[in-house]
């Protein structure tokens, strides 16, 4: 349980460094208020305490950096392949990133084929296996730019963070869970959803990232 705390205090560090990458330090009243987790995390090296205020140490930075990919991870695991309900996905994801071996997330990585961000649109930090592009599997999510010509897939999830577009596709019927057929790759992607066919160009079908039919789907 006390593991599981210090996760918890290291992640809230890595989301406020997240949101102010220009910050070193952070008050401890704003994410640890416990004067003994502190004290326990700075004896083992995970952060600098200055009075009221805490960093990570380059030694918390990587385990935080673990912790919050592997609760990403998680999360596209439980929306994109198991497909639960968003309420659930949270949930699950903070039960499952203090279970899951560095091991384990790169062959979840891997599996969903090097996801760049969450279901929230929030980077995934990148591990040895994206970084080396180790494709041990066929992935099953991939974006709709590496589908084959006649390929049926269903969309997982629009990975931009410019809410311009995401709105315009979704108002094109660019969703989650609708399926969508890649029809040409040249001179640009053409993909039909339902009976509405669309242009896409590459950086747009790069974005759009889809589940592979598998043979039990068909």
């Amino acid at each position: 349980m006390e593991e599981h705390k210090i996760d918890e205090a290291l992640e809230k560090l890595w989301l406020l460094k997240e949101e102010a990458p220009s910050k070193e330090f952070f008050t401890t009243s704003g994410c640890i208020k416990e004067a003994s987790l502190l004290k326990k995390m700075e004896k083992q090296g995970l952060i600098n305490l200055k009075k009221n205020l805490v960093k990570l140490t380059p030694e918390g930075e990587s385990k935080a950096k673990n912790i919050v990919r592997r609760h990403r991870l998680a999360e596209r695991l439980f929306a994109d392949i198991i497909d639960l309900e968003q309420a659930q996905v949270e949930g699950q994801a903070c039960h499952y990133e203090h279970l899951l071996s560095e091991e384990s997330a790169d062959s979840i990585c891997i599996l969903l084929g090097h996801p760049r961000t969450c279901p929230h649109g929030k980077p995934i930090p990148p591990g040895e296996c994206c970084l080396k592009g180790i494709k041990e599997v066929r992935p099953l999510v991939i974006p709709v730019s590496l589908l084959r010509e006649g390929e049926r897939a269903k969309i997982a999830y629009i990975g931009t963070r410019d809410e311009s577009r995401l709105t315009r596709l979704i108002s094109l019927g660019i969703i989650p869970g609708n399926e969508i057929t890649l029809l040409q790759k040249k001179p640009s992607f053409v993909v039909k959803i339902d009976q509405t066919k669309l242009a896409l160009d590459e950086k747009i079908a790069g974005e759009i990232f889809v589940r592979r039919k598998t043979k039990n789907s068909e």
